[in-house]
């Protein structure tokens, strides 16, 4: 709580992210919670196969790796949870 109320005093942004709201978060004491529930809490929903694609298409093009056509959409089809679960995807 320290550190968040240092940041916040000297007008720093402060960024959480987490797989939960901070209400669900059992070890977050409840001053902590409201706190990071006093600004914007976004949820951020599983990618769409386009936004899969995209994101494995995109990857394979960084690291100057090439995959057939077909085992980008298996991956893209198949791994649909979160952008880290594509990201991971055995390559």
């Amino acid at each position: 709580m320290h550190t968040f109320n240092a940041l916040y005093d000297s007008s720093k942004r402060i960024i959480f992210a987490s797989d939960a709201h901070p209400k669900q978060i059992s070890q977050l004491k409840e001053n902590l919670a409201s706190r990071f529930m006093s600004g914007m809490v976004a949820r951020i929903e599983r990618p769409e196969y386009a936004t899969r694609l995209l994101i494995l298409r995109t990857k394979a093009s960084k690291y100057d790796v090439y995959f057939p056509e077909e085992a980008l959409e298996y991956i893209a089809e198949n791994f649909d949870d979160s952008v880290r679960e594509v990201e991971r995807a055995p390559w």
